[in-house]
């Protein structure tokens, strides 16, 4: 979430039971807060969760109204400088068909019936496609489910930010194992304000060794804000573990302990500082381009066979999960 300056970040198959939950917002809360919906019958099974980012967004001000429980939650938190605010839907729907039918049907039949804040974003995991360009191999999905989704999604006035920027192009987010078939089945749909104020629709590799989905995401903006740069330099997390970076700040380390003994300690400290940040961005300069390099080379690699006219789908399906 730091790395991406992500500010709000939907959760789905969480499994969290309240203590784990409270484990978890103890551990980090200086950086984030988590917001569950679970079922309350079996907090094994199911779950929806919104992570929020205590640097970006006004997390303290924020509203949650669980729609169907572990299934889908709604958020409403402060939004822009006018006092206004943003209104977001999670859902982790069924992957059973008909349960799925019944959930997008469920979620319409609320707001048709009113009384329930309508979203501005609509996000998660969807277990199922509205187009056969977003499953490999290429097949559509069952149709009342479909139809009952778009009813939604139609009483929202909401649009998929991704595919609206990308209407041939085939993309996919969650790999099945064993199969090796691939799907769209994550994605954020928004309504048409947010779309004209939006950037940055893509998917990236969560980095969770464990995850078999890949993270969607947007960002969204208020055209009236300020302009804010990048500001103060921060090592990335993952120069903590790089063998080089340890040893040099590990003998570092001990010459600043030796050294605070004849003059000042902050000094010495600051010195200290001084050297491991020094070191850190040699490190990076030095090796994290030809890191970028390769993944940017698979990346193009991955694009080009997604992108092929000629190649099969069930080629396609092989290739791209190798």
């Amino acid at each position: 979430m730091r790395q991406n300056r992500i500010g709000i970040l939907a959760l789905q198959e969480t499994h969290l039971t309240k203590k784990a939950l409270d484990e978890v917002n103890r551990t980090y809360k200086k950086q984030m807060v988590i917001i569950q919906s679970s079922d309350p019958d079996n907090t094994g099974s199911k779950g929806v969760a919104f992570a929020l980012n205590k640097r970006l967004v006004a997390w303290e001000e924020t509203k949650t109204k669980e729609l169907e429980p572990g299934r889908a939650l709604l958020l409403t938190i402060p939004w822009r400088n006018q006092g206004k605010t943003i209104t977001a839907l999670a859902v982790y729907a069924p992957n059973i068909q008909k349960e799925n039918e019944r959930f997008w049907n469920d979620l319409d039949n609320k707001y048709f019936e009113g009384g329930v804040p309508r979203p501005d974003i609509l996000l998660g995991d969807f277990n199922m496609v509205e187009e056969p360009i977003d499953r490999l191999p290429p097949h559509g999905d069952a149709i009342a489910s479909v139809e009952r989704l778009r009813a939604l999604k139609d009483r929202l006035h909401l649009f998929d930010g991704w595919r609206q920027e990308n209407p041939t192009k085939p993309r996919y987010t969650y790999v099945q194992d064993g199969s090796g078939s691939q799907s769209r089945i994550d994605r954020i749909y928004a309504t048409k304000d947010f779309m004209e104020n939006s950037r940055g629709w893509t998917s990236i590799i969560s980095g969770i060794a464990t995850a078999d989905h890949r993270v969607v995401i947007a960002q969204f903006f208020d055209p009236g804000s300020p302009f804010i740069g990048k500001g103060r330099w921060a090592m990335p997390e993952t120069i903590l573990s790089d063998p080089e970076f340890i040893k040099f700040a590990t003998k570092k380390g001990l010459e600043a302990v030796e050294s605070a003994k004849t003059r000042n300690v902050q000094e010495a400290l600051a010195t200290y500082k001084l050297q491991i940040n020094g070191e850190a961005r040699d490190i990076i300069k030095r090796n994290y381009p030809k890191i970028q390099e390769r993944l940017d080379n698979l990346q193009n690699d991955l694009e080009k066979i997604l992108d092929s006219p000629t190649m099969a789908p069930q080629d396609k399906r092989k290739s791209s999960a190798a």
